[in-house]
């Protein structure tokens, strides 16, 4: 009932809100999920008068239970219950990796193979020692776009 508010801070701002739930997922990758309900909460919401805001809000208390749970079985309900409120609004229905390497077409930056070169390149300097070289690689990702994040043996990128 009231007029949108499109503006590109506002887009901005919905891609973050999108990658937070998608980094939530990212992280319980190997937590296997199961077709689950709508949560009560987001369908009260959207049955008042398709609330949407509300619904989100209740996407983002899931996404930060999820984030702080600790055992495979609670983090198993929020995620079932993340993925279900986000497809009844059709959003998280891209496999995680594939959102954050996601690239608007036409958009000048560099392919996934180059990407995944500089970052082999880069796990090769650090365990040389070369810390120099591994930090003017992670740099020349960044100016290009791309965030590498350093996990456990791990180094997973998105782009920004």
């Amino acid at each position: 009932r009231s007029p949108l508010d499109f503006t590109k801070e506002g887009l901005a701002e919905a891609k973050h809100e999108l990658d937070r739930f998608y980094g939530a997922l990212r992280q319980t990758a190997k937590i296997q999920t199961e077709e689950a309900t709508l949560p009560n909460n987001v369908l009260t919401a959207l049955s008042d008068d398709l609330n949407t805001p509300l619904a989100i809000s209740h996407m983002h208390e899931m996404t930060g239970e999820l984030n702080k749970a600790k055992d495979d079985k609670a983090k198993k309900k929020f995620k079932n219950d993340l993925i279900a409120a986000g497809r009844v609004m059709g959003l998280l229905e891209k496999n995680p990796e594939n959102w954050f390497k996601w690239q608007p077409e036409g958009a000048a930056t560099i392919d996934e193979a180059a990407i995944e070169t500089l970052i082999q390149l880069r796990i090769d300097a650090r365990a040389n020692k070369e810390f120099a070289e591994a930090d003017r690689i992670r740099d020349d990702l960044a100016a290009q776009g791309i965030i590498l994040e350093d996990g456990a043996g791990t180094t997973k990128w998105k782009r920004g």
